[in-house]
């Protein structure tokens, strides 16, 4: 068996000739250390992206600014129902090595939330509403050309909703989302909802794309998110998706 024929085999439950193993690509240190994995029969899986974002109706800016010792770029989105912000710090390197990470392998840090009060969340999901997803496989069906039988290629998705909010546009620092979550429970929940509506669009594209695999990243643990939150918020879109 190929090293794809594995790692497929084994996702569908059916038996390999051997134990199926793979890397992230965009974790794996290319060089000496990949070989020498490679050679004892490691995978490579690559993530690309099914479709693109047109974000409409929406003036979209972004310009570097100093905070204290640092610069940071600071992206302004305005929208005929108000103006959102966000910020962010790039190590040196950021958008010129493997998945939009530094030469440190480290993502762009977010310094600034994009969600900070309520009255963030009309204009939130004023962004959802005039998102359009619109399919593109050719990132998709050009690394399934390159990898071939050396792994397998996945069609990526973003956070599920409620961790797209815990994570990226709300935060957890200092309990931030939870607070939100118990005061406004009804802002948090409607853009929950509304964030679960139009990635059902995003999961269609995703299906029929030619990935024989799609991936939703969730990063789920007993700290971030509980049993009960689990359970009220993700279970369903899993189950959706699936």
């Amino acid at each position: 068996m190929t090293r794809k024929e594995r790692i497929m085999a084994a996702s569908q439950r059916q038996p390999a000739d051997r134990l199926p193993f793979f890397h992230y690509w965009r974790h794996c240190q290319t060089g000496w250390a990949e070989r020498e994995c490679r050679n004892r029969g490691m995978g490579i899986n690559w993530v690309r992206p099914c479709y693109t974002e047109q974000l409409h109706e929406v003036e979209i800016n972004e310009r570097p600014i100093t905070v204290g010792d640092r610069t940071v770029w600071r992206r302004t989105y305005t929208t005929p129902v108000g103006c959102l912000t966000t910020a962010e710090f790039r190590e040196p390197g950021t958008g010129q090595w493997k998945a939009n990470r530094s030469w440190k392998g480290q993502v762009p840090w977010t310094t600034e939330r994009l969600i900070k009060q309520p009255q963030d969340y009309a204009v939130a999901r004023y962004l959802v509403e005039h998102t359009e997803y619109v399919a593109d496989y050719a990132p998709i069906e050009q690394a399934m050309q390159w990898l071939g039988e050396e792994g397998v290629v996945m069609a990526g998705l973003p956070h599920s909703p409620m961790q797209m909010l815990m994570i990226n546009w709300v935060g957890s620092e200092d309990g931030r989302f939870f607070y939100h979550l118990a005061d406004c429970p009804e802002l948090v929940e409607d853009l929950y909802r509304v964030l679960c509506r139009k990635r059902e669009a995003a999961i269609e594209i995703a299906a029929k794309s030619p990935a024989p695999i799609v991936l939703c990243g969730d990063n789920v643990d007993g700290v971030l998110v509980s049993p009960p939150l689990f359970q009220k918020y993700f279970v369903p879109v899993y189950e959706a998706q699936a």
